[in-house]
């Protein structure tokens, strides 16, 4: 009898590990599909990202007309997929869940070189993904995932690919699309290549390793290039150049620090410099080793300058993979010994399994959604009918202010979902966060208020305003110093009420201009110059 559960035990184990991938692809999809689908709706990177590529979607220039201050290949992406199946929330779920799928498919591919036994290195993964995939799924830019891919794709070229010559061009390539998904990206990627080229065995002669870089510099040059070159062309380089790098050393100013996160940094530093020592002391390095060293050293840069949560995660997950390596090195190799053994670590990835369709359950149930065309750019997302109210509220209040002015801008983290609505665009104003103006920063905002004519700003009460540290109150302040003395505009405070979820314009409760002001936006009588 114990035989033959003994025997039915390895047919079980066995049939696993046959069909490895099968199970880890299961485990994937279940780990990523509830999070990607159901992100709170609210005026965050992901929803920000989607306006920015709806916008595209609609015809609007990147750069010249729409103002995203990085590299372009994600938003290209993104409205490619609007075009081919429809502009609203659903088919862009479906890209965020197909880059999250890639994302740990490329992690996967990786452990495999790295580590031998299939369980452990599934085990490594499950877990991997259920304790960071909530902070790589909800609410981030989601341009980071994919630069991420390119950069594990490089050590997969490097560990897979035997043709020297061919996978230097490779690399290049693969540098170059990591540029155009994000700047720091690009950085990683060539740095990751140059270490693992100066350091590794493969190649002994100084020579030949300068020959190496040259070519992945080259075909990196060549395609990065050719993206240049178009905007050369259509008279766009200019705006590329002002807000993707100009623009970034007032992004900098944004440096914040997320205590847990800085914390966890500092402890997975100490281990990898650990790590990092006892593989030299025992002589255990190699090229997998320098490889993985010198993605988890270059992969830093994400972190600068926000320090949470989600800019961490990379470099934690190549910090896994350095450390994870350097214990299979030491220790020759994980091992599971006995049958049980190889059971338990089986059943710690099926009950991972189990909480994916229990965390799945969770927020297809836990989500009151709102009833809507397909039509709706907003289909497939989880507003709420509350929150739709409140958009068509204060959209119907623009679309009649619009016959009364040039221009209707409404200066809020929300900005983005009334221009989406009306398929309009007034670029700066529409993501207000410091950073996004290009190299004047503010100044931008402030000079183009000064010179308009015959333009209606709504300014949502900072009261009800999401909390974004970036949102810029110095503009916020100069438009209601100035916005009830100047003739040029006019200026309306929206008080709001605090509704649960969005905290949107309540515009049944509309200060006009005629009202005296001081005793709503200041705390005591000011006197000001009308003239000046």
């Amino acid at each position: 009898m114990e035989k033959k559960t003994t025997s039915k035990l390895e047919k079980i184990s066995n049939f696993y590990d046959k069909h490895e991938n099968i199970f880890m692809f299961l485990i994937i999809l279940l780990a990523t599909i509830s999070v990607t689908f159901h992100y709170p709706f609210r005026p965050y990177d992901l929803t920000w990202n989607f306006g920015n590529m709806y916008k595209l979607f609609l015809g609007y220039k990147i750069y010249e007309e729409v103002a995203i201050i990085i590299t372009p290949l994600c938003f290209y992406i993104g409205e490619l997929f609007f075009k081919l199946f429809g502009a609203n929330y659903l088919v862009y779920n479906i890209y965020n869940l197909l880059l999250e799928i890639s994302f740990y498919t490329c992690f996967f591919a990786i452990l495999k070189k790295v580590i031998k036994n299939i369980k452990i290195r599934d085990l490594i993964l499950g877990i991997l993904m259920f304790s960071m995939g909530g902070a790589l799924g909800t609410n981030g830019p989601n341009y980071i995932p994919l630069s991420a891919i390119f950069i594990m794709l490089i050590v997969i070229v490097n560990m897979y690919m035997k043709n020297s010559k061919w996978r230097r061009v490779v690399n290049g390539v693969l540098a170059a699309l990591a540029f155009l998904t994000y700047q720091k990206a690009g950085a990683v990627a060539v740095l990751t290549i140059t270490i693992y080229e100066v350091f590794n065995k493969e190649e002994s002669k100084k020579s030949t390793k300068f020959l190496n870089l040259c070519i992945s510099g080259f075909s990196m040059i060549a395609c990065a290039g050719i993206y240049i070159i178009y905007l050369l062309l259509n008279n766009n380089f200019q705006s590329f150049l002002d807000i993707a790098i100009l623009g970034i050393g007032d992004f900098a100013a944004n440096y914040t620090i997320e205590k847990a996160s800085i914390a966890r940094i500092i402890l997975m530093g100490i281990i990898t410099i650990a790590m990092f020592i006892i593989l030299i002391r025992y002589k255990k390095i190699n090229d997998y080793s320098i490889l993985l060293f010198g993605a988890n050293i270059s992969s830093i840069l994400y972190v600068y300058p926000i320090i949470n949560e989600y800019h961490s995660c990379i470099w934690i997950l190549f910090i896994v993979l350095f450390i994870i390596n350097g214990i299979n090195m030491i220790f020759d190799g994980f091992e599971l010994i006995t049958l049980k053994q190889n059971l338990l670590t089986l059943g710690t990835l099926v009950l991972l399994a189990i909480s994916g369709i229990a965390i799945g359950t969770f927020y297809f149930t836990s989500f009151p959604y709102a009833k809507m065309s397909k039509d709706s750019i907003y289909f497939g997302s989880t507003i709420t009918e509350a929150e739709i109210k409140e958009i068509e509220e204060l959209d119907l209040y623009i679309d009649n202010k619009k016959a009364e002015y040039d221009r209707v801008i409404v200066f809020s983290t929300y900005a983005m979902l009334y221009e989406n609505t009306f398929k309009d665009n007034n670029k700066f104003f529409d993501l207000p966060n410091r950073g996004n103006f290009g190299k004047n920063g503010d100044q931008t905002l402030i000079d183009e208020i000064t010179n308009m004519n015959n333009t209606l700003i709504l300014v949502q009460d900072e009261n009800s305003e999401y909390e974004i540290y970036q949102f810029p109150k110095n503009v916020r302040n100069y438009i209601k110093d100035r916005g009830f003395y100047l003739n040029v505009y006019e200026v309306i405070i929206l008080l709001s009420q605090l509704n649960k979820a969005f905290h949107l314009l309540d515009i049944n409760n509309i200060i006009h201009r005629d009202v005296k002001p001081s005793n709503i936006l200041y705390k005591e009588e000011k006197e000001i110059d009308p003239h000046n």
